[in-house]
Protein backbone atom coordinates (compact mmCIF):
# COMPACT_ATOMS: atom_id res chain seq x y z
CA UNK A 1 0.00 0.00 0.00
CA UNK A 2 1.35 3.49 -0.90
CA UNK A 3 1.18 5.49 1.97
CA UNK A 4 3.51 5.93 5.73
CA UNK A 5 2.80 3.33 8.24
CA UNK A 6 1.64 6.34 10.62
CA UNK A 7 -0.98 7.93 8.50
CA UNK A 8 -2.45 3.88 7.89
CA UNK A 9 -2.14 3.35 11.81
CA UNK A 10 -4.00 6.64 12.18
CA UNK A 11 -6.68 5.37 10.18
CA UNK A 12 -7.41 2.32 11.49
CA UNK A 13 -7.19 2.82 15.30
CA UNK A 14 -8.72 5.02 18.57
CA UNK A 15 -6.73 6.68 20.72
CA UNK A 16 -8.39 6.34 24.41
CA UNK A 17 -6.02 6.76 27.43
CA UNK A 18 -2.47 6.94 25.48
CA UNK A 19 -3.49 3.43 24.29
CA UNK A 20 -4.56 2.48 20.36
CA UNK A 21 -7.74 0.38 19.84
CA UNK A 22 -8.34 -1.36 16.44
CA UNK A 23 -11.41 -0.06 15.18
CA UNK A 24 -14.11 -2.47 13.59
CA UNK A 25 -14.78 -1.60 9.52
CA UNK A 26 -18.57 -1.25 9.15
CA UNK A 27 -20.35 -1.39 6.00
CA UNK A 28 -21.28 2.21 4.61
CA UNK A 29 -25.13 1.57 4.81
CA UNK A 30 -25.10 1.06 8.72
CA UNK A 31 -24.71 4.79 9.14
CA UNK A 32 -22.15 4.36 12.04
CA UNK A 33 -21.43 7.93 12.76
CA UNK A 34 -17.67 8.80 13.84
CA UNK A 35 -19.24 8.39 17.72
CA UNK A 36 -17.41 5.04 18.72
CA UNK A 37 -18.31 4.42 22.82
CA UNK A 38 -15.46 2.11 24.47
CA UNK A 39 -16.27 0.54 27.42
CA UNK A 40 -13.63 -1.65 29.27
CA UNK A 41 -15.02 -4.86 30.96
CA UNK A 42 -11.94 -6.73 32.00
CA UNK A 43 -8.12 -6.44 31.53
CA UNK A 44 -6.95 -9.70 31.61
CA UNK A 45 -2.92 -8.65 31.21
CA UNK A 46 -0.67 -5.69 30.43
CA UNK A 47 -2.11 -6.19 26.61
CA UNK A 48 -5.28 -7.74 26.53
CA UNK A 49 -8.61 -6.75 27.16
CA UNK A 50 -12.36 -7.59 26.93
CA UNK A 51 -14.22 -4.27 25.79
CA UNK A 52 -17.54 -3.52 24.80
CA UNK A 53 -18.37 -1.12 22.14
CA UNK A 54 -20.91 0.96 21.13
CA UNK A 55 -21.34 2.24 17.26
CA UNK A 56 -23.70 5.23 17.27
CA UNK A 57 -26.19 5.62 14.05
CA UNK A 58 -30.01 5.47 13.00
CA UNK A 59 -29.18 2.01 15.55
CA UNK A 60 -26.51 1.04 18.30
CA UNK A 61 -24.28 -1.69 17.10
CA UNK A 62 -22.74 -3.24 20.49
CA UNK A 63 -21.01 -5.65 20.47
CA UNK A 64 -18.19 -7.68 23.16
CA UNK A 65 -14.23 -8.50 21.93
CA UNK A 66 -11.20 -9.17 22.61
CA UNK A 67 -8.35 -7.31 21.72
CA UNK A 68 -4.75 -7.32 22.21
CA UNK A 69 -3.60 -3.67 22.39
CA UNK A 70 -2.50 -2.57 19.35
CA UNK A 71 1.60 -0.81 19.20
CA UNK A 72 4.30 0.16 16.99
CA UNK A 73 7.39 -2.02 17.69
CA UNK A 74 10.71 -2.73 15.64
CA UNK A 75 11.19 -6.17 13.83
CA UNK A 76 14.76 -6.17 11.28
CA UNK A 77 14.95 -2.53 11.62
CA UNK A 78 11.29 -1.74 10.42
CA UNK A 79 8.40 -0.59 11.99
CA UNK A 80 5.49 -3.16 12.54
CA UNK A 81 2.05 -3.06 13.88
CA UNK A 82 0.21 -5.66 14.64
CA UNK A 83 -3.32 -6.30 16.58
CA UNK A 84 -5.87 -9.36 17.05
CA UNK A 85 -9.56 -8.88 17.40
CA UNK A 86 -12.34 -11.34 18.51
CA UNK A 87 -15.67 -10.90 18.67
CA UNK A 88 -17.26 -13.44 21.43
CA UNK A 89 -20.23 -13.65 23.54
CA UNK A 90 -20.87 -15.00 27.04
CA UNK A 91 -23.97 -16.69 28.71
CA UNK A 92 -23.99 -13.81 31.37
CA UNK A 93 -23.90 -11.41 28.31
CA UNK A 94 -26.44 -13.33 27.19
CA UNK A 95 -28.10 -12.87 30.10
CA UNK A 96 -27.61 -8.76 30.07
CA UNK A 97 -29.51 -8.44 26.36
CA UNK A 98 -32.25 -10.33 27.37
CA UNK A 99 -33.07 -7.58 30.07
CA UNK A 100 -32.02 -4.95 27.95
CA UNK A 101 -34.29 -5.82 25.08
CA UNK A 102 -37.22 -4.26 27.29
CA UNK A 103 -35.76 -1.08 27.94
CA UNK A 104 -33.90 -0.38 24.19
CA UNK A 105 -34.91 -1.57 20.78
CA UNK A 106 -32.16 1.14 19.03
CA UNK A 107 -29.40 -1.44 20.54
CA UNK A 108 -28.14 -4.46 18.12
CA UNK A 109 -25.59 -6.58 19.39
CA UNK A 110 -23.06 -8.17 17.29
CA UNK A 111 -23.03 -12.05 18.76
CA UNK A 112 -21.11 -13.89 15.55
CA UNK A 113 -17.94 -15.12 17.39
CA UNK A 114 -15.11 -14.15 14.62
CA UNK A 115 -12.50 -11.76 14.59
CA UNK A 116 -9.24 -11.11 12.81
CA UNK A 117 -5.43 -9.64 12.97
CA UNK A 118 -3.99 -7.38 10.88
CA UNK A 119 -0.28 -6.63 10.65
CA UNK A 120 1.28 -3.44 9.32
CA UNK A 121 4.83 -3.78 7.97
CA UNK A 122 6.80 -0.53 7.02
CA UNK A 123 8.60 -1.27 3.67
CA UNK A 124 9.84 1.85 3.21
CA UNK A 125 9.41 5.53 4.08
CA UNK A 126 5.68 5.63 1.35
CA UNK A 127 4.78 2.35 1.90
CA UNK A 128 3.37 -0.52 3.49
CA UNK A 129 2.80 -4.21 3.61
CA UNK A 130 -1.17 -5.45 4.40
CA UNK A 131 -1.21 -8.68 5.96
CA UNK A 132 -4.90 -9.80 7.00
CA UNK A 133 -5.67 -13.17 8.32
CA UNK A 134 -9.33 -13.97 9.37
CA UNK A 135 -9.57 -16.13 12.51
CA UNK A 136 -12.88 -18.33 12.30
Amino acid sequence: MECTIDSLVSRLTSEEDGSKWPIMATPSDTNVTTEINIQTVQQLDENKFVLVRNLHGGIIIRYMCLIEQARLEMVEGKRRFKFYYAIGDSMANARTREVELTSDDNVRWITDEGGYSLTLTEVDESSVEVVFDSLG
